[in-house]
């Protein structure tokens, strides 16, 4: 599946430096013909171009629109990044945690949503700029202190200092980030929304890039690490770091003692398995009254697929607190099968999955057509007979409906269809077979074609 050395592909997601330049840096590969090859600079290159072209196209056109290689260009690249956040997860799990491993399993996580490509190269912004904050406040005074210290006692002391005081910068810096108590949605846990500055978000995911700026900046310090020292544990609702701990009230940084010491990253990881199976209920910005076709544009980007809590099926394998990575792959397997088929079939070890013919094959004059739900949702007729439609919603979920509540969708502008295409989702509509679109702004219709030919219309 993966042709490139996984830590090239980690330096080439971690770093963001993408220009099509890196093709002849990478080009000493040998390449092998897979379904998909590992190759984000060329693949990140060619969406950014095709988006433009589309948009002209919806600028220019008022009729049809075909966008069947912007559609398999995001289809190849979401499925890179899927396949890359499953591969880091099962090695992280495998090897010794580290407080680096919490925000590492996030970021990953968050590489198993359809529109991660959007945001993951903001990752690398997001944290150099805390980790400068540390250098301007703290390492000046830490280097000299520690330059004048013989004892490993007060190293000791030292790194206990920094650490809680680094926490406290970085934790209050990011106060206006966190999301307010009893109200997540399910873009509160996608730490790429947090990076991209799109939404705000759970206390848990500030503890965890917290942690991971502090502890490594000691090491970016030039400092050795003290013996017999413990990371700080990151909770739901607080980090500990030995007596201290750090939560937020209404939005604000709180300082406390402890009367127990927690120790040891393994915890964190623990409760990083509670926390999605706390939250697995959440609701998404799609499933709102503010996702409609009348969003402004580029409201699908602060928008994290509606599954992307649900899916995440955790659980300690062992008293490591490692995590059931077959478990969580068959979770996977039951939500994400749709849009990644191939990679899932790759990482299972497992043959082709059930076939998608009756999404893609059944000839229906209805395939295709933009209709109204009784819920007032826009969504894409898939397959139809007398009693019932089965529907994409703009949620991009598959659902079944009454025929009889079918009532077309009426579209103002190119921009609003612009706006629901996005919202639906490129790939989600690659792999349903379609490849363009027809638009009838007379009547304000809105019919998707698919690559095998289709019947006439029941609209008249």
């Amino acid at each position: 599946m993966s042709t490139l050395p996984l830590d090239l592909v980690l330096h080439i997601v971690e770093v963001g430096d993408l220009d099509i330049k890196d093709k002849a840096n990478l080009g000493i590969t040998t390449w092998h013909a897979v379904p998909y090859v590992n190759y984000l600079p060329a693949l990140l290159k060619f969406v950014e171009v095709e988006e433009c072209c589309l948009l002209s196209k919806f600028k220019e056109s008022q009729t049809r629109v075909d966008f069947s290689k912007a559609s398999v260009l995001e289809h190849l690249l979401s499925n890179q990044l899927y396949n890359i956040g499953l591969e880091n997860i099962r090695r992280i799990n495998s090897h010794k945690t580290t407080p680096a491993s919490t925000e590492s399993v996030l970021f990953n996580l968050s590489l198993l949503e359809s529109k991660s490509y959007r945001h993951f190269r903001n990752r690398r912004i997001f944290l150099k700029k805390k980790s400068e904050l540390l250098e301007r406040r703290l390492k000046s005074y830490v280097v000299e202190k520690y330059s004048t210290l013989q004892d490993e006692t007060a190293k000791r002391q030292l790194y206990d200092n920094y650490v809680k005081r680094g926490l406290q910068l970085v934790l209050r810096k990011m106060e206006k980030r966190v999301s307010p108590d009893q109200s997540a949605i399910v873009e509160h846990f996608d730490v790429l929304k947090l990076y991209s500055g799109k939404c705000k978000a759970h206390p848990y995911l500030l503890f965890a890039v917290a942690t991971k700026v502090v502890c490594e900046g000691w090491i970016k310090f030039g400092l050795k690490l003290p013996d017999l020292i413990e990371p700080p544990v990151c909770s739901p609702w607080s980090v500990i770091y030995q007596d201290t701990f750090f939560d937020y009230e209404n939005s604000r940084l709180m300082t406390h003692k402890y009367d127990v010491a927690f120790n040891g990253p393994n915890e964190s990881m623990s409760y990083l398995v509670q926390l999605f199976n706390i939250f697995d209920k959440v609701n998404g910005l799609r499933s709102t009254d503010f996702a409609t076709i009348k969003s402004v544009r580029g409201f699908e980007d602060y928008c994290t697929d509606v599954n992307f809590v649900s899916k995440i099926k955790l659980s300690s394998g062992n008293i490591n607190n490692k995590i059931d990575f077959n478990r969580f792959l068959k979770s996977l397997e039951k939500e994400d099968e749709l849009l990644h088929q191939v990679v899932l079939e790759h990482a299972l070890g497992v043959g082709a999955f059930r076939s998608k013919d009756e999404l893609t094959g059944i000839q229906s004059c209805l395939r295709g057509h933009v209709i109204k739900t009784r819920h007032n949702k826009a969504a894409v007729v898939l397959s139809s007979n007398e009693e019932f439609c089965k529907v994409l919603t703009i949620t991009g979920t598959i659902e079944t409906i009454r025929s009889d509540f079918v009532r077309k969708w009426s579209f103002d502008s190119v921009s609003d269809v612009s706006v629901f295409i996005r919202m639906v989702g490129l790939n989600t509509l690659f792999c349903l077979g379609f490849c363009r679109t027809d638009v009838n702004l007379a009547e304000g219709h809105l019919v998707f074609a698919s690559y095998r030919s289709e019947g006439g219309s029941a609209f008249v």
